[in-house]
């Protein structure tokens, strides 16, 4: 039952800091972008997929180094 709830909080520990990154991301790109490039403002679950996108382009960057000296 320890592990469960343990688990149950990392969860909602990742979900909680994933959403603040995206409204996060939302609300500097909607301060921003607009004015400066005229560009639409973002929706969360757009700053959400924007946020995904972003993780899954540097892991593939970093995925394809060779890391020795």
């Amino acid at each position: 039952m320890r592990n469960c709830l343990f688990i149950l909080i990392i969860i909602l520990l990742v979900v909680g800091v994933s959403a603040f990154g995206a409204w996060l991301v939302m609300l500097l790109w909607n301060f921003v972008m607009p004015d400066i490039f005229n560009l639409p403002e973002l929706t969360f679950w757009k700053a959400f997929g924007l946020c995904v996108l972003i993780e899954l382009f540097f892991k593939l960057i970093n995925s394809g180094k060779n890391n020795e000296l």
